[in-house]
């Protein structure tokens, strides 16, 4: 693995993704280094759940923008398109999955915290924050379906899409956008607890889980996997 972008440290029989590109923001890069860690994870048969973390201040602060404005339109086009292909992927990975949010995550990067199946957040350190309305970015509309999907009502994807609301990790508990905020201090052990409230040890048939996870969220998939028609 490539150790200076994403990191796959093996812990029992949990898979921990650390994203270690400082502010985590999407670009080709980090794209193809998270997809080389899942594929990495996904071979090994033995693996329970991923966790997906970093370190510092960002969990990601969304898509590279200073990158993309320097790059060609079809390289700009292919980074767009990988990432929604990620979050995808993610979204339906054929093992159970845990975002340990350990600071800022930032509009794609709240949505790369969105498609994992759980989220818990550090207290006291960081937001949850959809931002693009002030940055004049339109959501692809893969990326809209994820938030419909995951964000269970609409006063709260009012207030986090279209005013672009800072949530506390407390706040986030209260309005289901993530399951648990808990110290720094156990932020690992926490993610690990909510795999194994599913049951000591279970290990889902990975053709099922997969397969009803693109039953559940068939629409934003689709569409993620889609060429991208508008800018994020």
């Amino acid at each position: 693995m490539d150790g200076k972008i994403v990191q796959v440290i093996y812990q029992d029989r949990f898979a921990i993704i650390k994203m270690n590109a400082g502010e985590n923001r999407f670009n080709l890069s980090f794209t193809q280094a998270m997809n080389r860690a899942l594929d990495e994870i996904e071979a090994r048969s033995d693996i329970q759940a991923v966790i997906t973390t970093s370190t510092g201040k960002f969990f990601s602060n969304g898509l590279d923008l200073d990158w993309l404005n320097k790059q060609s339109e079809s390289t700009r086009q292919k980074s767009l398109y990988e990432s929604g292909v990620l979050i995808g992927r993610i979204l339906t990975f054929p093992i159970p999955t845990v975002a340990a949010i350990n600071g800022h995550a930032f509009a794609a990067g709240a949505i790369l915290a969105l498609a994992h199946d759980y989220r818990v957040m550090r207290t006291n350190h960081g937001w949850w924050s959809l931002n693009e309305v002030f940055i004049n970015r339109r959501f692809a509309p893969g990326w809209l379906q994820v938030l419909k999907d995951k964000l269970s009502h609409d006063g709260v994807l009012r207030q986090a899409m279209l005013f672009g609301k800072r949530f506390t990790a407390e706040e986030a508990v209260k309005d289901n956008i993530i399951d648990e905020c808990v110290a720094h201090e156990i932020l690992m052990q926490s993610a690990k607890k909510l795999i194994h409230q599913l049951g000591e040890n279970k290990q889902y048939p990975r053709a099922t889980l997969g397969l009803f996870k693109r039953d559940l969220y068939a629409k934003a998939y689709n569409l993620l996997n889609e060429s991208p028609k508008s800018k994020l």
